[in-house]
């Protein structure tokens, strides 16, 4: 009894992480698809936020000439992707805000 305990603990947080896939692939199909270049897409630090409906990250494409742009800050809550571009753009700081609520780095 004691060893299908400690199977059942083991295998919770595979079981939890397999249904996490389709929300992070739906997230990055998100951020992608307001890319100028989807397929040029690299992707880092994807993790859920402060809760399992908000998956947090870095996305890095390519410009026009085919250079890549450098990592920016994003988050997706269900299906709204939020851009952090940190450029001092009108809102920017409130953007920012809400990326330190929603995405806090873990120590």
């Amino acid at each position: 009894m004691r060893y299908l305990a400690l199977a059942l603990l083991l295998a919770a947080p595979i079981a939890a992480h397999a249904t996490d896939k389709p929300r992070i692939a739906a997230a990055k199909k998100a951020v992608a698809d307001l890319m100028k270049d989807p397929s040029s897409v690299q992707f880092r630090k994807i993790r859920f936020g402060t809760t399992d409906k908000v998956v947090c990250g870095e996305a890095n494409s390519k410009n026009s000439f085919g250079a890549y742009t450098g990592f920016m800050p994003f988050f997706v809550v269900d299906d709204d992707v939020t851009l952090v571009k940190g450029d001092g753009t009108p809102g920017d700081d409130m953007i920012v805000h809400m990326y330190s609520t929603f995405c806090p780095t873990k120590p």
